[in-house]
């Protein structure tokens, strides 16, 4: 179903979003076969992101076993830095809530995997997608079909079955392999710290739709690692987590792959949600 147009959205026409169809140099319409590679750019750079979000959470896991461990605010000061971007006029808010957004989506994952295994942090975030189309049709009026809707209520179903709640469950006492520290108490924060991730992706997911073609990918980037780094800091400050520093090189390595895999994921994950939104270029 589908309502009015939003307000907050910038709206383009996307009718012939796909179509094969080119314009030459000479203003003529032509028909020409598109590659494998062009007709799927969308999904393949969505794989490619998926790639290096997973090895990002396997590296702060890793991060997570080092003595001392690395708490998630020192995580996101890894992923953040102080990079200062002039944001265009009539976006700054949009961007604002993108970054704050941006930042609890990223920062509940690394809380979660303190106490989740990597598969089920996993799994659990891939709430997302579904509560960003159900964000999408509340806020910007846009199509939320019943597949989407009966697909929702099974991934709420594996949301249950991962966090094993005890009124439903009984005895937690057992706990995935792997995890043997873990109290139920700490795996269902694990579980709520998924899904103040999920709630922070569907945020940010959803205002760089708002946003659209009028500011540039690298402005949503850099406003995020800014913000990533002020809202740690004070987070370090309220919550007296002391400031550390490497002291092994695997320290070093690690602390700098999470950045690194970080940045090469969001950075094809801003204009991919463009591309497949809008039917903006790559």
């Amino acid at each position: 179903m589908s309502g009015p147009k939003s307000p907050l959205i910038h709206h383009i026409d996307i009718e012939n979003y796909g179509s094969t169809q080119t314009c030459q140099d000479d203003g003529v319409i032509a028909n020409e076969p598109l590659s494998f590679t062009a007709r799927n750019a969308g999904m393949l750079f969505i794989i490619y992101s998926q790639f290096f979000f997973a090895s990002m959470d396997i590296s702060v896991k890793l991060l997570n076993g080092l003595e001392p461990p690395v708490h998630a605010l020192q995580d996101g000061l890894s992923w953040g830095s102080p990079i200062r971007s002039l944001a265009p006029k009539g976006v700054r808010m949009m961007l604002f809530i993108r970054s704050v957004t941006g930042f609890f989506g990223l920062s509940g994952m690394y809380w979660s995997l303190q106490y989740l295994s990597v598969a089920d942090a996993t799994v659990l975030v891939f709430l997302t997608p579904l509560t960003t189309a159900v964000a999408g049709s509340v806020f910007l009026k846009e199509s939320y079909s019943v597949k989407q809707a009966v697909a929702a209520v099974f991934s709420l179903l594996g949301v249950v079955l991962i966090g094993r709640p005890a009124f439903l469950f009984g005895s937690l006492n057992a706990v995935p392999q792997g995890l043997p520290d873990t109290v139920p108490a700490q795996r269902l924060a694990g579980v709520v710290a998924c899904m103040v991730s999920v709630l922070g992706n569907t945020g940010a997911y959803t205002s760089i739709r708002a946003i659209g073609k009028r500011a540039h990918p690298m402005h949503v980037m850099s406003l995020f690692s800014l913000w990533s780094t002020i809202i740690s800091s004070l987070g370090m400050v309220v919550f007296d987590i002391p400031v550390v520093y490497p002291t092994s090189w695997m320290w070093i390595l690690l602390l700098f792959t999470v950045g690194v895999f970080g940045f090469a994921a969001q950075v094809r994950t801003v204009p991919v949600i463009l591309h497949l939104l809008t039917g903006s270029s790559l």
